[in-house]
């Protein structure tokens, strides 16, 4: 099972071009609101970019609310033999508070 990120260490992971912030929400969602620097990969879409989310040491998911889908997106990723996975608590709306 995938680990969270609070907010606070979303900021420290930030500065590393390592990491990759994947908002796994709908193109409409990811359009309305969405943390910069994010990369929107639906979640429906994500297992078809798994060479391209190799590249990087540290993934965070992120959804609206941090729990469901993010950690869902995490886990497969997880399974799929990715370390350094992770998803953000509190999601987007979390990140705007």
């Amino acid at each position: 099972m995938a680990s969270k990120k609070t907010k606070q260490d979303l900021l420290l992971c930030l500065s590393s071009s390592d990491t990759a912030i994947i908002d796994i929400r709908t193109f409409e969602e990811y359009e309305n609101c969405h943390i910069q620097g994010s990369i929107n990969m639906e979640a429906s879409t994500l297992m078809n970019s798994l060479v391209e989310l190799t590249k990087y040491e540290t993934i965070i998911c992120v959804c609206n609310h941090g729990h469901k889908r993010s950690q869902q997106a995490a886990d497969n990723l997880t399974s799929l033999g990715l370390s350094n996975i992770y998803y953000l608590e509190g999601g987007v709306e979390g990140w705007f508070k």
